[in-house]
């Protein structure tokens, strides 16, 4: 009975968080909505969420903020290409979205991986293994054996979870700061209201949930 009672106290609030959104203006109620969505969800999406708010406010508006979006660029960038991997599959490829270059490996990799874990790759016969060693084998450089092992031939899915972590150490440090300077943005009441319905819809999902 406690539970169905805080239950709907949570649904109430929800309610009146959307009554105050109505009354705000799209860009903060947008802006706010990526913010909370953000919040109890897979760290890729929440760091692909804070970018996505971070390309809405407009130039006059980050004048007032710090947000280096170059920075933000470069890991959208990044997020999107491991979020875009379907690690089911057994074909595990990284689509990077720029340039398999040393100039773009410096821009976008370097700042976060480091080459003291091998990376590995899969194979289903012996031969296949050979023929994948001996093409490694004709690298003439660390990139371009990264950008092989994680492109062309399907990564273990051990060498890509760790990529995955290495990013998001480095990344979500940096994103959550920048989540912190777009929320100064929006009407603190707004931001308040709706934190408190993204909860609610959060512990409302949970219950439907343990109700089967």
């Amino acid at each position: 009975m406690e539970e169905e009672e805080e239950f709907r106290d949570l649904k109430k609030f929800a309610a009146k968080a959307l009554t105050v959104l109505r009354r705000k203006g799209s860009f903060e109620i947008v802006l706010s909505q990526h913010l909370t969505t953000a919040i109890p969800i897979d760290p890729l999406v929440k760091v692909r969420l804070i970018c996505e708010a971070a390309f809405m406010i407009s130039p006059d508006k980050l004048k007032e903020t710090s947000i280096d979006m170059e920075l933000v660029k470069t890991i959208y960038e990044l997020c999107l290409s491991f979020l875009y991997v379907d690690i089911h599959s057994p074909f595990i490829q990284i689509p990077w979205s720029f340039p398999r270059t040393e100039e773009a490996y410096q821009k976008y990799i370097a700042p976060w991986h480091n080459n003291r874990t091998p990376l590995s790759f899969r194979y289903s016969t012996t031969s296949e293994k050979e023929k994948k060693k001996e093409r490694i084998k004709q690298c003439e450089s660390e990139i371009e054996e990264f950008f092989l092992l994680t492109n062309y031939l399907n990564l273990a899915e051990g060498s890509f979870i760790n990529l995955k972590v290495e990013f998001l150490n480095w990344a979500i440090p940096k994103i959550m700061q920048v989540a912190e300077q777009i929320s100064e943005l929006i009407d603190p009441k707004l931001y308040k209201e709706l934190l408190a319905g993204a909860k609610a819809s959060e512990a409302g999902r949970k219950h439907e949930d343990s109700m089967g």
